[in-house]
């Protein structure tokens, strides 16, 4: 009878020990794909920010002469690559695959299809914001929505804010790209 009991005991300790070290288990899994899903949307921004800080301007096309920048909504912009104005990258929120809107997915398309890519999964928020700047050395002014066809030559910065989430824990991330190649190249303050 003791054995049997003993036995009972030991079972259910054992059950109980094992449920903890399975729910340990978990916490620390989720954590780590938390943290892995942060690292992985920062360097997709440091990424994006390295490719639209390099764009090139216009110079071919009369409509758009002199901007960096082809289109530009709060949830997408695309920016030339070339000063043709044939070659271009367009970033997008929701990604679109042809036809097909992949939700909370932010995606890179250009002219030749050859770098279409999903760039940032999980996406709970996302927005951008245009700086312009209508002198050299003059101070940025916030544009309220997106830039008109004329403020384009003007936008000399873009504020990506961008917040993912993980396993219910969001993370929020935002950087402000300075538009190297911008005709009104200029940094944040107006003097640098």
């Amino acid at each position: 009878m003791e054995l049997v009991i003993s036995l009972i005991v030991g079972t259910l300790v054992g059950a109980v020990v094992f449920q903890q070290l399975l729910s340990l288990s978990a916490g620390i899994r989720a954590n780590t794909d938390s943290a892995g899903m942060g690292v992985d949307t920062r360097a997709a921004l440091d990424t994006l920010s390295d490719h639209v800080r390099n764009a090139m301007p216009c110079t071919a096309v009369e409509t758009n002469k002199n901007s960096v920048l082809l289109t530009a909504t709060t949830t997408s912009f695309s920016y030339y690559t070339d000063n043709t104005c044939g070659k271009w990258v367009r970033y997008q929120y929701p990604a679109k695959d042809k036809l097909i809107t992949i939700a909370n997915t932010l995606g890179r398309a250009s002219d030749d299809a050859s770098n279409d890519v999903v760039v940032v999964k999980n996406i709970t928020s996302f927005s951008l914001t245009y700086y312009k700047s209508d002198l050299y050395n003059s101070a940025w002014t916030e544009i309220s929505g997106a830039p008109a066809v004329a403020d384009r030559p003007k936008v000399c910065g873009i504020r990506i804010d961008v917040t993912v989430t993980w396993n219910g824990k969001a993370t929020r991330m935002s950087t402000l790209v300075r538009l190297r190649n911008s005709p009104v190249k200029v940094g944040l303050d107006g003097v640098s």
